[in-house]
């Protein structure tokens, strides 16, 4: 950028609405950007003599910093009103009486870029807040939890205690292996347990019931239900109480008698504890 073009846009500036009237801050501005091209740094008392006509008789005049402050404040208004579409842009940095002269480009970027720090730093902020109450909210809740008569009665219980966790039921059609040599393991949200599975292929004429077989020995988990477990099982281990845990898939009745048993998992995949909540 050349003196020419930067003393272009300086005469289109104090030639602007905002700058027109105000004599004395064409005046300052002039004097800093000259003063800037020359390669020199003004300091404050020489603005205030070669400007404000300073004298030590008369201190008061010295007051180049507030005209200093006001001038960025028009300059900032002169390029969101008159001079939005200058290419170049005049700016004076805080603690400086020297002028920067920028293409619109890297002026914005800056800026930009400076509220995008901003934007980031709140944001950051906030996450922390959120991450703080939820931490405070959740070990509140855990310490309500811990200490509820329950687990003081099941601690005093002599049995051995059981987490049956309900895991899919699954079945796979056979003739497909067989066939294409692959096959899919099934999981239908309205089928689930070996009764229902042959319920629904008896009646449909679609589907041959011999060409399924139940899948005892692969068994899914819902991710619901292992994130469940990994805040549950503290509580067993604060309270000093032994488990054992299976899957709904390897429940049998025998273990009711035996053994206390705790259920985690949609009624869905009750399998064989569903006779329970059929009678509820």
């Amino acid at each position: 950028m050349n003196d020419l073009e930067v003393i272009r846009y300086l005469d289109k500036i104090t030639s602007s609405k905002i700058f027109s009237k105000s004599d004395i801050y064409k005046r300052l501005l002039k004097y800093l950007i000259e003063a800037t091209l020359k390669g020199e740094q003004p300091k404050e008392l020489t603005i205030s003599i070669d400007i404000f006509n300073y004298s030590v008789d008369n201190p008061s005049t010295s007051n180049t910093r507030v005209h200093v402050h006001k001038l960025r404040k028009k300059l900032e208004l002169y390029y969101n009103s008159e001079g939005v579409n200058d290419a170049v842009c005049f700016s004076i940095p805080k603690g400086a009486y020297s002028v920067e002269f920028k293409n619109k480009e890297n002026f914005y970027i800056k800026d930009v870029g400076k509220w995008a720090w901003y934007l980031l730093l709140s944001l950051v902020i906030v996450v922390l807040i959120l991450n703080i109450y939820y931490f405070i909210s959740q070990r509140s809740d855990y310490t309500k939890l811990k200490n509820t008569d329950f687990w003081h009665e099941l601690n005093n219980k002599n049995e051995e205690t059981i987490i049956v966790i309900g895991d899919y039921f699954m079945f796979r059609n056979h003739k497909d292996m067989e066939e294409y040599g692959h096959a899919w393991n099934i999981r239908d949200i309205q089928i689930n347990s070996e009764e229902e599975l042959w319920e629904y292929l008896n009646s449909t004429d679609r589907l041959n019931a011999e060409d399924y077989r139940v899948l005892k020995d692969v068994s899914y988990m819902p991710f619901d239900i292992l994130k469940s477990i990994q805040y549950i099982l503290p509580l067993f281990y604060e309270n000093n109480i032994k488990y054992k845990i299976i899957s709904s898939t390897d429940f049998n009745w025998r273990l009711f008698s035996d053994c206390n048993i705790i259920y985690i998992g949609s009624f869905k995949n009750l399998k064989s504890l569903t006779p329970i909540t059929d009678k509820l």
